[in-house]
């Protein structure tokens, strides 16, 4: 779970990611950065996605993607797109690794704004664009079902992409 924690005692939110067992009982938590404070804390703008072995933290507005092995160890660690907007329209972790986010593309040389998948190339740690939606000014990723991506762009409908990898 992705949260924030503070008190008058402890001073201002620190943004937590805590583990818990299957039972509720809580078995850690720890601050996964160290950049400083933003004007909206970065759990309400994260998304938290899970594979068979591992889960990731998307935060557009810490600009991190960290992934946790099942014990809570830390794996690796990303710099998110840069984009001009903090939103995120969802994320994905599929089990072989592969890792999509669905962001907001601004309105640009007259095209008016979108919404695109783009995925994270673990070697370089690179993110490109692997589909535009340039027809719906947003849309929603749902997550992995297999080796497809769950996506909407209408909240009635899903429909499921198959992207090359």
């Amino acid at each position: 779970m992705a949260g924030a924690n503070g008190s008058a005692q402890h001073g201002p939110l620190q943004n937590l990611i805590r583990r818990y067992d299957k039972t509720g009982a809580l078995l850690g938590s720890f601050i996964p950065w160290s950049t400083p404070q933003k004007i909206l804390p970065p759990p309400v703008r994260s998304v938290l996605v899970s594979s068979k072995d591992r889960v990731g933290w998307y935060s557009p507005v810490s600009h991190e993607y960290v992934e946790f092995s099942l014990d809570g160890t830390a794996m690796s660690r990303f710099t998110t797109p840069s984009t001009q907007s903090d939103a995120i329209f969802g994320a994905a972790l599929c089990d072989d690794g592969t890792v999509f986010a669905a962001t907001p593309r601004p309105f640009s040389d007259g095209k008016p704004a979108s919404w695109g998948i783009l995925a994270l190339a673990r070697n370089s740690g690179q993110w490109s664009f692997i589909s535009m939606n340039e027809a719906q000014a947003q849309g929603r990723l749902f997550g992995c079902d297999g080796t497809s991506l769950a996506v909407t762009t209408d909240d009635r409908t899903i429909s499921w992409l198959n992207p090359v990898r």
